[in-house]
Parts: C-alpha cells; sequence; structure tokens
C-alpha cells in the first residue's frame, strides 16, 4: 500500500498554508481529507505523516461534529505505528485528548496572528528542520491542553500553555511522541 501525507481539514476555507508550502518544497506529497464534507479517513497504515488542522468546535464535541472520535483514534494509531503527527491549534486538542490529556477552555481566547516558537528538537527534525526559530500562524482558539503523561513531545513546536502573555496554546503540537 502507498503511503502518503495526509492533511485533515475541519473547515472549507483552512488550507495546509506554511505546512503544504514546505511538504511540497521538501518533496513530500500530501492528500486532503475533509471529514466535514463526507471524506472517509485513511488509515494509519495509509500515512506516511499526518497533518490534523484547526477549526472552531472543540475537541470533544462528538455530538455536533461525529468524524471527531474517529480522528482522535488514528492519531492513537498514528502514533501507535510511529507515524509523525502534526497537530494545529484544534489539531494540537485532538492530538492531546487522543492520548488522554486534558482539554479545557482556557483563561482567554487567542485569535488573530502570532508566531510559534520552535524548540531545539524541532529545529532538527526532518519535517521543521530548516526552518527559522520562529513561524507565522493564525490563532483560533480558546480552548487549550495539558500535555499527555508518561509521553513527551520530541519534535516539537513549543508545547504549552504559558506564553509571553501568560495564557494560550501553542498553535502546533507534535510532530512524533515517544513513550
Amino acid at each position: 500500500m502507498t503511503q502518503t501525507w495526509w492533511i485533515i481539514k475541519h473547515v472549507p476555507f483552512e488550507g495546509p498554508a506554511l505546512i503544504g508550502t514546505v511538504l511540497s518544497a521538501r518533496g513530500i506529497g500530501y492528500s486532503i481529507c475533509e471529514p466535514f464534507d463526507g471524506d472517509s479517513l485513511p488509515e494509519a497504515s495509509e500515512c506516511a505523516g499526518l497533518v490534523v488542522m484547526g477549526g472552531p468546535m472543540n475537541a470533544l464535541d462528538d455530538a455536533g461534529h461525529p468524524h471527531l472520535a474517529a480522528e482522535r483514534a488514528l492519531i492513537r494509531d498514528c502514533l501507535d505505528l510511529g507515524v509523525p503527527v502534526i497537530g494545529v491549534c484544534l489539531g494540537a486538542q485532538l492530538l492531546a485528548a487522543a492520548l488522554g490529556a486534558s482539554v479545557f477552555e482556557g483563561p482567554a481566547g487567542e485569535f488573530g496572528a502570532g508566531t510559534v516558537t520552535l524548540t531545539d528538537a524541532a529545529k532538527s527534525d526532518k519535517i521543521f528542520g530548516g526552518i527559522d526559530g520562529e513561524m507565522p500562524v493564525v490563532h483560533w482558539h480558546g480552548d487549550t491542553f495539558d500535555l499527555p503523561e508518561g509521553r513527551c513531545c520530541s519534535r516539537a513546536a513549543r508545547p504549552t500553555r504559558t506564553r509571553p502573555s501568560g495564557s494560550g496554546t501553542t498553535p502546533m503540537a507534535c510532530s512524533s511522541m515517544s513513550s
């Protein structure tokens, strides 16, 4: 079975943006999945990598968005197979929830332009490597999350709720997880 990177979108107007640009520049092909529009999620075995994008819903809003439970399962399955997973905003919350961490309303919503600071591990990662220390992002979230216990983000954008403003979540979580 041929593997490709998969990008899961949650709204029609949000594309892979800079992530798609970087993947393409590195010769990495990708397919887009839109479960909100009826697309079936890929199997973890079909994924060379998984990018889970953002959206306005809550990561645990299974009643309003039934595909979210299947996305969390796909994230767990990918990580179990050693497939890199990148979570952006809602995707980072889904990644945390998939690994048993708490996702909850943050002290204040973050909306608009901002930056994400890469960790030292991310700067040498095969995915993030070569990107400057900060990446431009668009924040669109009111929820935040705890890091999963017993797991560490070995290659990640800074996975913390604490930013200089004292609140908020990093919109990009992990490209791989290890126990």
